[in-house]
């Protein structure tokens, strides 16, 4: 016997469920994108607003700065020891020190554009890892081991070489290592095994004599 077919109805309403959580999926899909435009919208008035409050400051500081130092000028011709009518020193003055002021910031701005926007110390330390990686006996400086080695400078002369005894102890000045002694083992070689004596068997007591030998 068959098991029975899922029914029709049950069919359509899953669609239809479907079909009705897509479409309130794309009704908040275009609700969030509604939100997100009028946030933007908002904040980009707001933003307009400052800038324009932000220039009519400038212009007002700027017509502050110039009737200030207007007030300098007239304030330094009252102060000079010139004739009454030559009130034009006032402003030469107050344009030099402007003029002094401004080579200043010219100078300090020109320092500042010449530096390269370069990692010249990540450069450097790709260079040192290089270096080692090629040349990796030698101690590259900077790197915390050594004398600060570099690969492509001049070889250090080895001294002449010492005499090493059995065990690898340097033989003092003076004294000379007996032919055949056998030296320290190489770098990276295991040492020969020491060849072990095997121990002398012990003596047999001589027999005491009998009576027949007698």
């Amino acid at each position: 016997m068959s098991p029975d077919p899922t029914p029709t109805g049950s069919t359509q309403e899953i669609s239809k469920a479907i079909a009705e959580i897509s479409e309130r999926a794309q009704v908040l899909i275009r609700d969030e994108i509604e939100l997100a435009k009028l946030e933007v919208t908002g904040k980009a008035k707001t933003i307009g607003k400052g800038a324009a409050v932000g220039v009519a400051a400038g212009v007002f500081a700027i017509f502050a700065i110039s009737l200030i130092l207007s007030g300098f000028a007239w304030l330094a011709w009252y102060l000079l020891p010139v004739p009454d009518n030559a009130y034009f020193w006032g402003f030469f003055l107050v344009a030099g020190v402007l003029l002094v002021f401004a080579g200043l910031a010219g100078w300090f701005a020109a320092r500042a554009l010449q530096t390269k926007p370069t990692p010249d110390m990540a450069i450097e330390e790709a260079q040192r890892i290089r270096e080692t990686i090629e040349h990796p006996g030698v101690t590259m400086p900077g790197t915390g081991g050594g004398d600060g080695l570099t690969a492509s400078g001049p070889a250090v002369p080895a001294g002449p070489p010492v005499p090493l005894g059995p065990g690898g102890a340097p033989v003092p000045s003076g004294l000379s290592v007996p032919p055949g002694t056998p030296g320290p083992p190489a770098p990276g070689v295991a040492p020969p095994p020491t060849p072990v004596t095997p121990p002398a068997p012990p003596a047999k007591d001589p027999q005491p004599p009998t009576d027949g030998d007698a």
